[in-house]
């Protein structure tokens, strides 16, 4: 899939670059192209038009249900993983650290295509993936039809907003929650929800540890002594596993984890702090 963005419209121009795009790269299924006089990165809000094929590409990812691989419908305005051989170690520390048994509620925040949803599902009694953009959230209904996945369901909207009582009595209080939010992190109204609810797994798939490391403050304080409490070890211990799997997934060398871990998370998130906290 190609996705050419214009900062405006000059159809002689646009029609030569994709024809040429074509000819040098036959093998592309899809080819697309849209107008952003914003000059920007954004295009959830701009209109999409197909130039060539078809207006989505479908991805497969290993260990589905009953071994079989999910297929994903991915359309230009969806956010999906670029790299599947990470993505897939990533899901599995996801799962694992999920401690899904069958028998839990799950919430997936910031679910984008359902990816991380409909990989737990398998392990769990019902996943409800929330997810800002509507066309990621008609993607993630798609998908979940099309790997036969009847035990999840997905709601459309702002984050902030979402996640009030009625959409707790609506889907049921969560007994784990799954957040993979933007690099921006996540909103301190969002914090604020996640510690009312107060459910007892809460896993943070971070892509950037500065600002996952800037909720903390308001949701907790950790501070370097013996005695926090063992749901705050055990948070401190995700967010320390997940950021080890960050480092992984960028081959940053071992010796080095410790010093970008200060420069990104700060001394004061240290497992070490804890005794309780074992790597």
């Amino acid at each position: 899939m190609v996705l050419l963005a214009l900062g405006h419209e000059d159809v002689e121009a646009r029609e030569r670059i994709l024809e040429g795009l074509m000819e040098r790269f036959p093998e592309l299924t899809s080819v697309l192209w849209t107008i952003n006089t914003k000059k920007n990165d954004t295009i959830y809000d701009l209109d999409i038009h197909l130039f060539h094929g078809r207006d989505h590409i479908v991805e497969d990812l290993p260990d589905g249900p009953n071994g079989r691989p999910l297929k994903f419908r991915i359309g230009p305005k969806t956010f999906f993983q670029t790299n599947p051989a990470q993505t897939i170690a990533m899901y599995r520390l996801t799962r694992d650290l999920a401690g899904l048994t069958g028998g839990e509620n799950v919430y997936d925040l910031y679910c984008g295509a359902g990816s991380i949803t409909l990989y737990l599902a398998a392990k769990a009694k019902h996943v409800t993936g929330v997810e800002l953009v509507p066309e990621s959230v008609a993607d993630a209904r798609i998908n979940a039809e099309f790997n036969n996945i009847t035990n999840v369901s997905f709601a459309a909207g702002d984050m902030k907003k979402v996640l009030d009582p009625a959409f707790v009595q609506l889907h049921g209080a969560p007994d784990v929650v799954v957040t993979d939010p933007p690099r921006a992190g996540m909103d301190e109204p969002v914090v604020r929800h996640l510690l009312e609810l107060a459910p007892p797994r809460i896993v943070y798939v971070s892509c950037n540890p500065a600002t996952q490391a800037r909720i903390w403050p308001s949701s907790t304080t950790v501070t370097a002594s013996t005695s926090c409490s063992r749901s705050t070890c055990s948070r401190i211990r995700t967010m320390w596993r997940m950021w080890c799997a960050w480092c992984d997934g960028r081959n940053i060398e071992p010796q080095r984890r410790g010093d970008a871990k200060k420069r990104s998370l700060g001394s004061r998130f240290s497992p070490s702090h804890c005794p309780s906290v074992t790597l």
